[in-house]
């Protein structure tokens, strides 16, 4: 966990990322979320989507060494509005679900990577309003890894609701990222020194990330409070803390070379 002053967004960090507890919160007491599964971890049971559901659109994803496509799906039910995701979808087959010809249900699960709701919140206001929060919300759920890349078919969301929705989140990341830049502080400069190519997150406007020491997944800074934190590798701390980090992981890769030659 990075530990922040008084009065300044806490920041934890975990194996999935840097995570804003204080914007997190924040959305959730605006939707009042009920459910979240933004990775579909809990949806591993799912066979097949709801019959009830009505298409929202469909987009290419950007998930880091490739593309992938997504189909997003609404529910309201007595008390609850749900966004549910496909990913990796048919083409045709999420087209004849908008066009009305064929139901949700007989999307092909065994061509999907994968399938489930992804957020719930209490049901409240227009459907097409609350369809957008939640599409926002998923977005920024998974801020950092995946990323909507474009625009594929609508509808309950169109082309231009849709790159709203993106254009606002990019707009805070291209923000953040210029105050990071303007406020760099000493981990920063050593993170840089060590070779760790640091570069802003852009999901606040003191986080940063860069590559955590011979491996092939990042850590995360909070410059404001000069500490760094890595969940995969269960490593945190302050600026001798990295150099110290940096430096063991060289020691066991020229030892490793060593015993090798």
């Amino acid at each position: 966990m990075l530990l922040k002053r008084r009065h300044k967004p806490r920041c934890r960090v975990f194996g999935s990322g840097v995570f804003c507890l204080a914007e997190r919160s924040k959305k959730m007491n605006e939707s009042k979320e009920i459910f979240a599964d933004p990775w579909l971890k809990k949806a591993t049971d799912t066979a097949n989507l709801p019959e009830d559901l009505v298409f929202v659109c469909a987009y290419d994803l950007d998930i880091g060494p490739d593309f992938i496509e997504e189909a997003a799906f609404f529910r309201r039910t007595e008390t609850a509005d749900e966004l549910w995701i496909a990913a990796g979808y048919v083409v045709p087959m999420v087209r004849a679900i908008a066009d009305g010809t064929a139901p949700p249900g007989d999307l092909n699960v065994r061509k999907l990577k994968g399938i489930g709701c992804a957020f719930a919140v209490e049901k409240g206001g227009e459907e097409r309003v609350s369809c957008l929060n939640l599409l926002e919300h998923l977005f920024r759920a998974r801020l950092g890894f995946n990323w909507p890349k474009g625009f594929l078919d609508p509808g309950m969301i169109g082309e231009s609701d849709f790159n709203r929705v993106v254009r606002k989140i990019e707009r805070e990341l291209e923000e953040n990222a210029r105050q990071a830049r303007e406020a760099e502080t000493e981990i920063i400069e050593v993170a840089r020194e060590l070779g760790l190519c640091p570069q802003p997150a852009g999901t606040g406007p003191s986080f940063w990330f860069a590559r955590c020491p011979e491996r092939n997944h990042p850590l995360f800074i909070d410059a404001a409070e000069n500490e760094f934190g890595c969940g995969w590798c269960k490593r945190k701390g302050g600026v001798e803390e990295l150099r110290a980090f940096v430096k063991e992981r060289k020691d066991i890769l020229r030892k490793r070379s060593t015993e090798s030659m």
